[in-house]
Order: C-alpha cells, then structure tokens, then sequence
C-alpha cells in the first residue's frame, strides 16, 4: 500500500523497510522545496534526482 512516486523501491517490491517511510518524506521535502510532484521530477545521467536544477535557488549547507 502507498502512492506511486513516494514509495521507495524496496515498498514497490512488497519488501517495506522503516527507511522505506523516511524516503516518502524526502521526497515529500523535496516536493515542498520545489513545488513539483515526484512523477515530474529531473533526473540526472546515472537516474538521481537532479535538485540543483530543479531548485537553483537552495544552496547546499556547508559541510554536510
């Protein structure tokens, strides 16, 4: 059970783990941040989730 495109791969394949609620709420985050859904998001060349160029304006914190 869940919503396609906050589901973490793991969910997907009917094996959910505790980290499998952690990812839907990055990718809730990262919605908030952007303002796109996850089925819209960029992706870069290797399939990653491309945020610089979704949200040129949020700024990586130093040293994390």
């Amino acid at each position: 059970m869940g919503t396609p495109g906050y589901m973490s791969l793991e969910q997907v394949q009917g094996k959910p783990q505790f980290a499998s609620d952690i990812y839907a709420v990055g990718m809730t985050a990262i919605q908030a941040l952007t303002g796109v859904t996850p089925r819209n998001f960029i992706q870069d060349e290797v399939g990653e989730i491309d945020l610089p160029k979704m949200a040129p304006n949020i700024q990586p914190i130093p040293g994390l």
